[in-house]
């Protein structure tokens, strides 16, 4: 039996849950590394990425070109993760009747460390498609070729977003250092 990317995505289409369930391992890591630079929180990104197989799974019918499930399926994940995000609410502290917006989750705030924090603030600056490309080259140690693919990129664009995003942190990190 053809085990092919293009042979299991033609499969999944048809409705077979085992191909599905093979596309859906091979792509689980990648499509977290997309909801997780979109939502910069685990548990939000994996429930995003359940969401995004459960609509792929859905739509893949509607799917025309099987050699391009790979950035069809990030798309889905990126939306998804977008949605979820708008749908978020903005957690709230009230301290002697004054309610204050948290920036990040208190309790993970106290986990990480000084550097961390300033590190995951400028990452949060990044644009949508170049934090991105960072989370799937850094997170998820993808080729340039790979990343492509699936944001449906050249891999020259690929490495310029990556050039940029590095010197756009260097310069944040350096700028947040010199505040201390």
């Amino acid at each position: 039996m053809d085990h092919s990317p293009r042979e299991l995505v033609m499969r999944a289409g048809r409705r077979d849950p085992t191909a599905f369930a093979t596309l859906v391992r091979a792509h689980e890591r990648s499509a977290l590394a997309v909801a997780f630079a979109i939502l910069g929180d685990a548990s939000a990104a994996g429930d995003a990425v359940q969401e995004a197989f459960i609509k792929a799974w859905q739509r893949l019918p509607e799917l025309h070109d099987p050699d391009r499930f790979s950035g069809w399926l990030a798309q889905i994940v990126r939306n998804t993760a977008i949605d979820a995000k708008r749908r978020r609410p903005i957690p709230v502290c009230d301290v002697d009747g004054v309610t204050v917006p948290f920036k990040s989750d208190p309790a993970a705030g106290l986990e990480r460390s000084e550097s961390r924090q300033r590190l995951d603030a400028a990452l949060a600056e990044l644009e949508d498609v170049t934090r991105t490309v960072v989370a799937l080259k850094y997170y998820d140690d993808l080729s340039s070729r790979q990343i492509g693919e699936l944001l449906e990129l050249s891999p020259a664009a690929v490495d310029m977003r990556l050039r940029r995003a590095r010197t756009e942190l260097r310069q944040k990190l350096s700028k947040a250092n010199a505040k201390e």
